[in-house]
């Protein structure tokens, strides 16, 4: 087991006094909106993927202390220290290996010292085989005839290049995760959160995606289990996911 304290609640983290908000790789603005209903000032969000960045910057076209920017992870349009607190929630695993390192080293040059990071990413636990993303990969005739079936554009959508921008899950063991974070970040606080039900519920929730049906209601009761599922922790032989808060060293 970890010897860390246990991640409670990362959203907690977003509260008025937290500070500046950077969010990578913040697809269509979720947490971002979830920020600016809690009062939070400034916000910022960065994705590669222009499509989300449009919907993004829709969602959040009432808040004028909002910005949301199209970059990579690995180079940060920002200055040195401008935020107190970053998130990067299910990012890194779509991040070249060789930019994995870089990437971090962004999120540290952007954030004032002492300042926060809440990372998440899959988890190289005993279900790590039922990650749904990486049938694409591992059956891609299957694959396309699901996208065929199914209709719409997923994940493709807002790539100029394509299906070429679509990095396999890569899921990470703990040894590997504390060695990127080394000398960038001191750990204060993680989890393994979620077991099979996280990728049977991805999997169920592909084609709403695909189709671009985000507020369906039976999105929304697998949001539901999803979250439920992601709120034991099942430890490090069988979590699919690790969540944990850093600390800027």
């Amino acid at each position: 087991m970890t010897p860390y304290p246990k991640v409670s609640d990362p959203l907690a983290l977003l509260h008025p006094g937290a500070g500046a908000l950077l969010d990578v790789g913040c697809n269509v603005g979720d947490l971002l909106a979830t920020a600016a209903e809690r009062g939070m000032r400034p916000l910022a969000g960065v994705d590669v993927n222009a499509a989300a960045v449009a919907t993004a910057r829709e969602r959040l076209a009432g808040h004028p202390d909002a910005t949301v920017l199209q970059s990579e992870a690995f180079s940060l349009p920002f200055e040195a220290g401008r935020f107190q607190l970053a998130f990067c929630l299910e990012v890194l695993e779509h991040v070249p290996a060789q930019m994995r390192r870089r990437s971090l080293e962004e999120v540290h040059r952007v954030l004032a010292p002492g300042g926060q990071l809440v990372l998440s990413v899959p988890h190289a636990g005993a279900f790590a085989w039922a990650d749904p993303a990486n049938l694409r990969f591992r059956a891609p005739r299957l694959f396309r005839a699901a996208s065929r079936l199914v209709g719409g554009a997923g994940r493709e959508a807002g790539f100029a290049e394509g299906e070429s921008r679509v990095e396999p899950h890569h899921h990470f063991s703990l040894p590997e995760l504390e060695g990127l974070l080394t000398g960038l970040f001191q750990v204060e606080q993680l989890s393994f959160r979620g077991a099979l039900l996280e990728p049977l519920t991805h999997a169920l929730a592909w084609p709403f995606y695909r189709r671009g049906q985000f507020g369906h209601p039976l999105l929304r009761a697998l949001h539901a289990l999803e979250n439920a599922d992601r709120r034991r922790d099942f430890g490090e032989r069988w979590g699919y996911g690790v969540v944990l808060v850093a600390r800027r060293d």
